[in-house]
């Protein structure tokens, strides 16, 4: 009887420790600012990766003082004679710097896609815009089809030094936006 009590008594206490004693916890205070940053803006980008829907009011990434929020206005507009998919953003620039935000690879439904982002977002302030698809470039000639976007981003300073180049101010992606 002694003996069951014993066991009973450690299956109680085991059960009673909280699972995160079993898991190693970084310590966090022995990073550097930069790599606290860099590990926030990776989490946060990893959970609106994972299940992100294309709609109002949410939050496609916040990652160096740059914040897009998709607002689920999204359309589709004719321009020169083609069809375009604007995603509806809104950009909140808290950075020191003018900022575009330009493609390093985009896709929809898993076709590389002709893409203009947003630019000349004013340091400090916000600006509602959109992103532009060419739909042909996936087959498409109405969203409809649209099944999911795939976004790598690249986030630029408006300040162009003597040799021409701009400075990145963050990277961004893949980012996978479903509508389906």
């Amino acid at each position: 009887m002694k003996k069951l009590l014993s066991v009973c008594l450690i299956l109680l206490m085991l059960i009673a420790i909280p699972c995160e004693a079993f898991a190693e916890t970084p310590d966090l205070s022995a990073l550097s600012n930069d790599e606290l940053r860099t590990l926030i803006d990776r989490a946060r980008n990893e959970l609106a990766s994972r299940e992100l829907r294309a709609g109002g009011n949410t939050l496609l990434f916040d990652q160096a003082g740059v914040q897009v929020h998709l607002t689920g206005n999204n359309s589709v507009v004719d321009f020169g004679g083609y069809q375009y998919f604007q995603l509806e953003v809104v950009v909140v620039n808290n950075t020191n710097t003018d900022i575009s935000i330009v493609e390093n690879g985009v896709s929809m439904n898993g076709m590389k896609v002709s893409f203009f982002g947003v630019g000349g977002v004013p340091a400090g302030k916000r600006a509602k815009d959109s992103f532009k698809f060419l739909l042909s470039d996936a087959g498409l000639s109405g969203m409809d089809g649209i099944e999911d976007i795939e976004l790598s981003l690249t986030v630029l300073s408006d300040e162009f030094h003597d040799d021409g180049h701009m400075d990145t101010v963050c990277s961004v992606g893949p980012v996978t936006v479903f509508f389906k």
